[in-house]
């Protein structure tokens, strides 16, 4: 099957482009195909019979599929007026085209409105032509709109968000969907973009399908043909063994995740390598797990490597890091052991701080490697400020797995996962009640169990299974009451 593309601008402006010249659709065509699909779905999802309908536009061709919508909707009745943003000498070609029909048609144009007089705002002002800050009239008219209190429709792009980065300016429309053309664009969904665009919908506008693409939604369909085929004959063996890494003196609740999430995620076999006199404890802990005492104690030092080495010639994957400790001999060790093994490789938490104590590291590597950080831990990798990674999460990931030839996940809202060949998946499943300590720990685990399963893309899988898992369990506990291990019941 083929995934669900997304594209950033320059790309979305490409597929326009071709759609003109290669198969000679013409504009005007293309942007009177967003108006009828963005006035259909809206009239899906929002009840509007009866409503006041206010349409905000600027002169672009985002405001042009807003001229083309007011012309839709006053044919089929709706009480419909356009806020005039734009100079009329200004105007793109098709946007021009539009509103002369507006104006022939004498449908309402005024060029000040108050918007407590209308149900349903249509945001139309920018599309995805944006860079930089939005100021003067317009930012004062986007503030009104937020203000407003009403239903907040966005054409294509919430005017203010960089349909690229995610970034979004110092004044951006809250809408509560987004109708965007075409594609997706990346811009809407991870970070704060996606906090911005409300209920995203992929509007078709019969551009020609070009499969020439990079990145990507996750799905359940994709899901699907990515796990391994059910074995009834299976055995434990058939499933796969894990061996984890993990836990320090105060931090035994991590280790504890990690083996409870790759048992549920269907590993065969999960053993976690332990220091030994935190092994009692963690024979408490586990149940169906193996404990490996190591003699050392407390913390993990350099003279464990070489025993979890040997541990990892009976395991199909290594995860390394939950609950690690920060300690200078089990940095040593994290770095011999990613050396040496000959296993594939589950880096978090503080594995991926020893990783950022010498990075080239994962250059010495001979193992397919995951990397999962946060932004302030892969802010520590890159050394780029968790700002700048945060506006501009898909390039900055992207950029660093293609360097170092690793799979990258970076966690956050629209969790990006960028694979070493180019290749980026963004994760629409989530939410926020899943940001705290510990439920990194269940994802670790996760994609652990997943690769040692034969599971194709076990980053990618992992980050949409335990997004789901969450999304359950903050129905079923409530979203801010969940906790990490009420995830485990619903992997």
């Amino acid at each position: 099957m083929i995934p669900l593309k997304l594209v950033d601008s320059n790309q979305m402006k490409k597929e326009d482009k071709e759609a003109s010249e290669k198969y000679g659709i013409p504009p005007i065509l293309l942007m009177e195909n967003a108006a009828a699909q963005s006035v259909k779905i809206i009239d899906e999802e929002i009840s509007i019979r009866g409503k006041r309908i206010l349409i905000v536009c600027g002169g672009g061709n985002n405001g042009g599929d807003g001229l083309a919508m007011t012309r839709h909707l006053d044919n089929r009745g709706y009480d419909v007026t356009i806020l005039k943003l734009f100079d009329e000498n200004k105007m793109t070609e098709s946007a021009a085209t539009n509103f002369n029909i507006i104006k022939r048609m004498k449908i309402n144009v005024v060029e000040y409105s108050d918007f407590k007089n209308y149900d349903i705002i249509i945001d139309c002002i920018l599309g995805i032509g944006l860079k930089g800050d939005v100021r003067g009239d317009i930012a004062e008219v986007i503030e009104e709109i937020n203000l407003s209190g009403k239903t907040v429709v966005s054409i294509d792009v919430p005017s203010g968000i960089d349909a690229d980065s995610r970034k979004v300016c110092k004044t951006a429309v809250k809408a509560d969907y987004t109708i965007t053309m075409g594609y997706c664009k990346t811009g809407l969904c991870t970070g704060e973009g996606l906090v911005y665009s409300g209920k995203v919908i992929v509007a078709d506008i019969s551009l020609p399908r070009n499969e020439d693409a990079r990145y990507f939604f996750t799905d359940s369909e994709l899901l699907e043909n990515w796990l391994p085929e059910k074995n009834l004959a299976a055995n434990k063996g058939n499933n796969g063994t894990v061996l984890i890494m993990a836990g320090s003196v105060g931090m035994t609740g991590a280790a504890y995740l990690a083996c409870a999430g790759a048992m549920r995620a269907g590993a065969g076999i999960v053993k976690l390598a332990i220091p030994e006199n935190l092994n009692m404890i963690m024979e408490v802990k586990l149940t169906e797990a193996i404990t490996l005492p190591l003699k050392c104690k407390n913390f993990f030092d350099e003279n464990s490597a070489d025993k979890i080495l040997e541990f990892a010639k009976n395991a199909d994957v290594l995860a390394i890091g939950p609950g690690l400790g920060r300690d200078e001999q089990t940095v040593k060790a994290v770095h011999k052991i990613i050396k040496n093994t000959d296993i594939p490789i589950v880096i978090d938490a503080d594995g991926i701080y020893a990783v950022s104590e010498n990075i080239n590291v994962l250059r010495e590597a001979n193992v397919p490697l995951i990397l999962t950080p946060h932004p302030g831990e892969f802010s520590r990798l890159t050394g780029k400020e968790i700002g700048e990674i945060n506006d501009n999460r898909i390039a900055i990931a992207s950029g660093f797995a293609k360097e170092y030839g690793v799979t990258l996940l970076l966690k956050g809202a629209g969790t990006v996962v960028a694979l070493p060949d180019g290749e980026v998946y963004i994760n629409p499943t989530g939410n926020e009640g899943m940001a705290k300590g510990g439920s990194g720990d269940v994802l670790t685990g996760i994609i652990a169990a997943l690769w040692a399963r034969g599971t194709e893309n076990p980053a990618v899988a992992g980050a949409y299974i335990h997004g789901k898992a969450g999304d359950t369990a903050a129905m079923e506990s409530g979203i801010m009451q969940m906790l990490p291990t009420d995830l485990l019941k619903y992997i």
